[in-house]
């Protein structure tokens, strides 16, 4: 036989890879065969460096064929992988070729498609984050769970991480990633173990919830371990069926079944720790029994309305109406009247101060929150915003002295300060500008 050296080393995704040498042939011919027919030819045109090192050439002496979906691991086991020299046809040795291997996008081996998952995840246009389009992640700290040999922790520092930790149960794939980067944090473990009270501005969870039969309780847990703006990027698969909410179950590639949520299920229920936001469809894989997509998850906050108007102009009967419907309102009126009375709410030293100002505090709540407005502004504004019900996921703010831009823009910064967003609604009479 010619002097040829080589081996067939994986059959994965529809690609069959190895690498082949004869000292006086370049770029060598390679084929699949099965009986008399012809799979798929190719050359030799990937480089390997290990390779290189063992036959002492720095030509390209990999392959990679794409075999397509039709051939099984049991029909290339009859397939033939064949090289010609000197116009001859000669097998390689695909004794040791692995069936199963690589599922990321490394050295030339597309995998599951990785680059392309990436350009779906829409990270250039995560919300309130860098305005660096370039570096979307900049100054972040991200945790990839699954996160195999570590394609999106590396990705994740390209993109300006400052801090990139990646989590896998498998101790083959977190060996392989320790080797192509070290700046990352690799860990052996269950997304269970992440330690409580660690927290991140980003956590990635790619083409992995269908693996863990209690997905509500997981993506609970892991707004725990979210700063308070950070983002939980979710690819995953969900049924498109609008206004229903229950779960299908489906068989993946390998015969094993899995239960997925609708999209309705999905994002009123297993997400409702977090504001969704969808970013589009994912990529769609070989094996995948429906189809992915793509969910920016920002913890869900709660929100303040700022109702500002003049006495007679219905905030009463609004608020009430909110109520009815579950929105609690906090009276601004009543605040000032027990800050009139009570040296609890401004705090002792203020309200003393406010005595000696003012022995007798007059009666009317709008003269009353003057004074208290002049002298005693951010005492009186903090004071206020302590008060408020923040544990609610809404809640009203109501009284005259909402209406005054001063006092709305300092409660809405204290307010934002709490990561509590925040509208304001003010009031206008149309028959009183129509008169002006």
């Amino acid at each position: 036989m010619m002097n040829i050296q080589g081996k067939v080393e994986e059959l994965k995704g529809g690609f069959v890879t190895g690498w082949v040498y004869e000292p006086l042939t370049h770029p060598l011919q390679v084929r699949v065969r099965q009986g008399e027919k012809i799979v798929v030819s190719g050359e030799t045109n990937i480089k390997r460096k290990d390779v290189s090192e063992l036959v002492r050439s720095e030509k390209d002496h990999g392959f990679q064929l794409k075999v397509g979906a039709q051939m099984t691991p049991t029909g290339f086991d009859t397939a033939v992988v064949e090289v010609m020299v000197g116009g001859n046809w000669y097998p390689l040795d695909k004794s040791e070729t692995k069936k199963e291997g690589r599922y990321q996008s490394f050295d030339s081996f597309e995998g599951s498609a990785s680059h392309e998952k990436l350009a779906a995840l829409n990270l250039k246009h995560l919300s309130n984050r860098s305005p660096d389009k370039e570096l979307p992640l900049k100054g972040m700290s991200v945790l990839d769970i699954g996160c195999n040999e570590g394609f999106f922790c590396i990705q994740a520092l390209k993109m300006g991480a400052t801090r990139v930790v990646g989590i896998d149960k498998f101790q083959k794939w977190i060996d392989l990633a320790k080797q192509r980067s070290s700046e990352v944090e690799y860990r052996v473990g269950s997304w269970w173990d992440i330690p409580d009270g660690e927290k991140f501005d980003l956590i990635f969870l790619l083409s992995a919830i269908h693996y863990e039969p209690e997905q509500k309780r997981l993506l609970d847990k892991l707004a725990t371990h979210l700063t308070p703006t950070g983002v939980l990027v979710l690819e995953c698969g969900a049924i498109p069926k609008a206004g229903e909410t229950y779960w299908q179950p489906a068989v993946r590639g390998a015969g094993d079944k899995k239960y997925y949520p609708t999209i309705d299920l999905l994002v009123d229920g297993l997400l409702s720790s977090y504001s969704a936001r969808f970013c589009g469809p994912s990529v769609k894989q070989g094996g995948d029994p429906i189809p992915r997509y793509v969910y920016h998850c920002a913890l869900r906050r709660s929100v303040a309305i700022l109702m500002g108007a003049a006495p007679q102009s219905g905030k009463t009967s609004l608020t009430r109406d909110f109520a009815m419907n579950g929105v609690p309102s906090y009276s601004v009126d009543n605040f000032l009247f027990r800050a009139r009375k009570d040296p609890q709410i401004l705090g002792k030293k203020a309200f003393e101060a406010l005595l000696t100002m003012h022995p007798n505090p007059p009666e009317g709540l709008v003269l009353f929150g003057d004074i208290m407005l002049n002298h005693f502004f951010e005492e009186c504004c903090d004071a206020l915003v302590a008060e408020l019900p923040v544990e609610f996921p809404k809640f009203i703010v109501q009284g005259q002295f909402m209406s005054y831009p001063k006092v709305r823009d300092y409660v809405a910064q204290a307010l934002a300060k709490r990561n509590v967003r925040v509208w304001t609604m003010d009031y206008q009479d149309p028959s009183a500008s129509a008169s002006a």
